[in-house]
């Protein structure tokens, strides 16, 4: 039987590691979201057709927001870069979720 190895970081790449941590988080990139591109050929769809894609993706954005919230509860007791990771991404679930909602209820009328 072989001896497993286990390697660690050393000083230096954990000062790499840690220094590239900030950039990511300080750092405003831009991230191509693909419903853009759906937007983007609205002259394409007929408005039902949009209408109803709103409507969808509002279905599904609710039940991975449950989803999210589910093994969030599930794991707590988590460490601070959890909860931070969660509520990060909870944000922008609900801010889709907004703006989605604001779409499919202006489309009602």
């Amino acid at each position: 039987m072989k001896s497993r190895r286990v390697f660690q970081a050393t000083a230096e790449g954990r000062q790499i590691e840690a220094d590239e941590a900030v950039a990511v988080i300080a750092d405003l990139q831009a991230v191509p979201h693909p419903v853009l591109v759906g937007l983007a050929n609205l002259p394409l769809i007929t408005e039902p057709a949009y209408d109803e894609a709103l409507r969808s993706r509002l279905t599904q954005l609710e039940a991975r927001i449950a989803s999210v919230m589910d093994a969030e509860r599930s794991q707590s007791p988590l460490p601070r870069s959890a909860r931070e990771v969660f509520s990060y991404s909870l944000s922008l679930l609900e801010a889709e979720r907004s703006w989605l909602a604001e779409r499919v209820q202006v489309s009602d009328e």
